[in-house]
């Protein structure tokens, strides 16, 4: 275990430093789930006001398949 190897390091501080390597990013994983945010819905469920097509669209390219009204939220930002 305390051979050295390269550079003055030995077996033993390899095996110390593959483990902190681990362990660290183990943590790392753990923090980035526990901050993480919820994914937003994509989807939202919407009339439109011209024709009256109830439905599911987009939250990104909100528009009506029938009279293509933006709905949702790309009609909040008309």
């Amino acid at each position: 275990m305390n051979r050295i190897l390269f550079a003055g390091f030995s077996v033993r501080d390899l095996i110390v430093g593959g483990v902190l390597v681990i362990v660290a990013s183990i943590v790392i994983q753990l923090l980035r789930k526990a901050f993480a945010g919820r994914a937003r819905e994509t989807k939202q469920v919407v009339r439109c006001q011209r024709c009256n097509w109830v439905g599911e669209v987009s939250r990104f390219a909100g528009r009506c398949p029938s009279c293509n009204e933006p709905l949702g939220d790309q009609l909040a930002r008309r």
